[in-house]
């Protein structure tokens, strides 16, 4: 029910400066969430609150499946919204704005179809939890216990089916996203000290000569393969100076020197090894 809420005092008092530059796209989609979502929740949520008793039960039900409708179409517009903050597309810049030249790329950004499916789960486990917590109250107090029986059993049931999904998907939800964000990525693995912060910030600035130190350290295989790649797209057409310890690092390399003995060295072995 405040789905957008947050984002949108974000926008207003956090990010003046990026919903200026990012209005026109923006703008759109949170008037659509206005218009498709907020009004409709907010038509019906009266009567789902307080209309038990007061309407007959068809109108209750109804005034609940529209309030469920509304809050499906408001988190998907916020969503979306979200996501192409993620994994942009579907735009170009313009005295320095962005502006949508394909809104169905737009909308449906890379991200978009993990980051909604991850959150109709993290809905449906809050929702499991919170029915689940209520049935429990009723228990300890000892008052309608056949509904307070229901209301836990069916919580933790739909709980135990949904948290391991939700794992799956948030796993694939950040395949989709960290790649392109690395600095998040190095602020979830908690790996301060090794200087890849370094790196992912420059993988942020349009520099015609990168100078790297070890840009693979304390990283494991698969990360490091994901680096090389993402290194190898970045600097296309672009000179790069790079000290390293790593063989892998040192193959993806045109020319690799070695330093023994305060002497610069060709190190063909290491491009054959």
């Amino acid at each position: 029910m405040v789905a957008g809420i947050v984002i949108t005092f974000e926008f207003g008092l956090d990010w003046s400066v990026f919903a200026a530059k990012t209005g026109p796209i923006m703008g759109p989609i949170l008037g659509m969430e206005v218009v498709t979502a907020f009004f409709v929740e907010a038509g019906f949520i009266g009567i789902l609150l307080y209309g038990d008793g007061r309407v007959r039960p068809p109108t209750m039900f109804a005034a609940a499946v529209m309030v469920s409708l509304g809050t499906i179409l408001s988190s998907t517009w916020i969503i979306a919204n979200n996501s192409w903050m993620q994994t942009p597309s579907g735009f170009v810049v313009r005295d320095s704005r962005f502006e949508p030249v394909n809104w169905l790329h737009v909308i449906f950004s890379p991200s978009f179809l993990w980051s909604w499916y991850h959150m109709r789960g993290a809905v449906l486990v809050s929702a499991s939890f919170f029915v689940a917590g209520i049935g429990a109250w009723y228990l300890v107090k000892g008052r309608a216990l056949l509904f307070a029986r229901r209301s836990v059993s069916i919580g933790l049931g739909i709980a135990a089916i949904v948290l391991p999904l939700q794992i799956f998907l948030g796993d694939h939800l950040a395949t989709h996203v960290l790649p392109g964000q690395l600095p998040k990525l190095e602020a979830i693995e908690g790996n301060w000290a090794s200087g890849n912060i370094a790196i992912a910030r420059a993988f942020l600035r349009d520099a015609d000569l990168w100078v790297l130190d070890e840009p693979t350290a304390h990283l494991d295989h698969d990360a490091e393969a994901q680096v090389i790649d993402a290194l190898r797209a970045a600097t296309q057409g672009r000179t790069v100076i790079m000290a390293t310890h790593s063989v892998a690092l040192a193959r993806s390399a045109d020319t690799v020197l070695t330093i023994v003995g305060g002497t610069v060295r060709p190190a063909r072995e290491v491009i054959s090894a």
